[in-house]
């Protein structure tokens, strides 16, 4: 390499060095092809491809260069050695130079290659430099330039398969047995200590490892990004944007896919599910996209002016589309990636209206009801919960193939749908039939909710915000009031009511765009509760309410003049008062 560069300064000279005697026009060319043969050399001797080979000499120029200091240039070395006038010098100067420069790399040898690698990787200079260039040129180069301009992104495409076995394996785990309150509670060093448990840490890592890498790649796009998704457009909050991914972050199994690229209609369809690496713009940024990138620019060195670098992109064009683009495929059915389903979304007013038609429904008896309540409260969290989960399985099978109203509840879970110990409550077991299954999951859903009430939790998870709004000093005054006129048990009847308007009557999905369309949130509470106590679902009778409790309802403020009016808007942290003002009472009583 030395003679390489000399040769541009005294051609003359370099040429009188070589033998056998070559032209002096010839000689550039010829210490090149010498410089290629000593490469496949190394190549060889190492076991080394030539990319690592030409890391390792930069590395040992690097280190040359940062070795020479004013104690190596005083070192007293012997004349005959320093001159190489002799072989016996040169043999000696070549020895001492590897001794120093040369072992510690090959020693070392894994390592650097790695650091080598890292900054590489890290270094965007060559990239930019390659953008830079590419702004300055005529050509058309269309593929080449969207390419780079969304290369940030097409990174993270490769990992799109690992991501969708991570959704499916955490949906499986967790799909109906979580709210999005416990969701955000529950932390990958959580979910790690779980899968060791089942033995499949080692996957687990693999996948997390791959989603870690594709959201380093797109997570500060997503900020200002909106993607279609469910009929709506979601959105990532910018807190999370802004997050690294660490033991601590919670547990948000959520993800969704969209991507373009020209001439998409020509390109073969492939089904979200059937998606694999084949099928995606997929590649190694250092081990895939940069070889390519350097093995289309020329350097070349003139004295006085430097290193030159010219790129061949009409080439690098052609191998990007050859290699990375061509017989890729259009995701098609992209809402049709599986989403987590939480277990307050599972069953909803919806749900409940199916059912409806399907086999007709009753409440429990309120004797029958109180009794229940009493033995869910000796039983633990959990329990409830996975009891509401195996009512909702049945519930999911009744609105699509009914039942007789009047057979076993708890025979049809355990003998049709073979689900073991279906409820905690030995009385539910024994007095429910499917005519109270509506009754009953209203009766374990409020008992959880007053559970989670109890330790500030959040009872309504999958209610829209718009039912969530905050009551004023006034509005509390005015409820406290109304309450503190009634017996313990009417507001007790008070809390169930309300709890059964909310999910039956409120949280009913609306079309914005029908014509009939009213906002549930800006109406009165008031006249919201009595329109339900007027249309409610069970079939029996219109349910009697004592006159001193619908005295009390309508005592509530909904004169569109008056300022401290509720708003159904309200109804969720009314629930929460009347339910905290029943639980004190009833502390008081005991």
């Amino acid at each position: 390499m030395s003679m390489y560069i000399g040769a541009n300064v005294n051609e003359q000279a370099a040429c009188q060095t070589i033998k056998p005697t070559i032209q002096q026009g010839d000689v550039p060319m010829f210490i090149l092809e010498h410089i290629d043969l000593d490469l496949t050399s190394i190549q060889n001797i190492l076991g080394k491809n030539r990319d690592e080979i030409l890391a390792l000499i930069h590395f040992l120029l690097a280190q040359i260069m940062n070795s020479h200091t004013l104690a190596i240039i005083g070192e007293d070395y012997p004349a005959k050695v320093c001159g190489l006038k002799d072989k016996d010098s040169r043999t000696q100067w070549e020895d001492d130079f590897a001794k120093r420069y040369i072992m510690p790399i090959l020693q070392d040898m894994e390592n650097i290659l790695k650091k080598c690698n890292d900054g590489i990787l890290q270094d965007q200079r060559l990239v930019n430099h390659l953008r830079q260039n590419l702004d300055t040129t005529k050509q058309k180069l269309s593929v080449l330039r969207l390419f780079l301009k969304e290369e940030h992104h097409l990174r993270a495409v490769r990992f799109v398969p690992s991501i969708i076995r991570l959704q499916k394996m955490l949906i499986q785990k967790y799909s109906r047995k979580l709210d999005r309150a416990e969701a955000t509670t529950l932390t990958i060093s959580d979910v790690r200590l779980q899968m060791r448990q089942e033995r499949r840490l080692k996957e687990f890592n693999h996948l997390l490892e791959d989603f870690t890498k594709a959201w380093n790649c797109v997570r500060e796009s997503l900020e200002t990004y909106a993607c279609p998704a469910n009929e709506s457009i979601v959105t990532v909050d910018k807190v999370y944007c802004r997050t690294d991914i660490t033991e601590k972050t919670a547990y948000q199994p959520h993800t969704n896919i969209q991507g373009c690229w020209p001439l998409e209609d020509s390109l073969p369809k492939v089904h979200v599910r059937d998606i694999s690496a084949a099928h995606l713009v997929s590649y190694h940024p250092d081990k895939d996209l940069l070889p390519m990138v350097l093995a289309n620019c020329n350097y070349s060195f003139e004295v006085g002016q430097g290193t030159k670098v010219e790129y061949n992109f009409t080439n690098l064009e052609r191998q990007l589309m050859d290699r990375f683009l061509f017989s890729k495929s259009i995701i098609n059915n992209i809402n049709e990636i599986e989403t987590i389903t939480y277990r307050s979304e599972s069953t909803n007013a919806v749900v409940f209206k199916s059912l409806c038609l399907r086999v007709k429904q009753e409440r429990l008896n309120p004797a029958v009801q109180s009794q229940i309540c009493g033995e869910l409260r000796l039983k633990s969290f959990p329990d409830l919960c996975e009891s509401m989960d195996k009512l909702d399985i049945a519930i999911s099978f009744l609105k699509s193939v009914g039942s007789d109203p009047e057979s076993s509840l708890s025979d049809f879970m355990t003998n049709t749908l073979k689900i073991d110990n279906p409820f905690p409550s030995p009385k539910a077991h024994q007095a429910s039939r499917c005519k109270n299954t509506m009754s009953l999951w209203i009766t374990f859903a409020m008992e959880r909710a007053k559970c989670l009430a109890k330790y500030d939790k959040k009872a309504f998870e999958g209610i829209s915000e718009n039912f969530k709004n905050a009551l004023t000093e006034e509005n509390i005054n005015n409820i406290e009031d109304i309450l503190n006129k009634l017996p313990l048990e009417q507001i007790d009847v008070l809390v169930e009511l309300l709890f059964e308007c909310i999910v039956l009557k409120i949280d009913v999905p609306q079309n914005m765009d029908d014509e009939d369309y009213v906002d549930m949130s800006k109406i009165c509470l008031r006249d919201t509760l009595i329109g339900y106590l007027d249309a409610c679902p069970y079939e029996e009778e219109e349910l009697t309410i004592e006159d001193t409790l619908m005295m009390a309802i309508g005592q509530l403020p909904s004169d569109k003049e008056d300022p401290n009016r509720i708003l159904t808007g309200q109804s969720i942290e009314v629930w929460n008062l009347v339910n905290k003002v029943f639980t004190s009472k009833q502390r008081q009583k005991h």
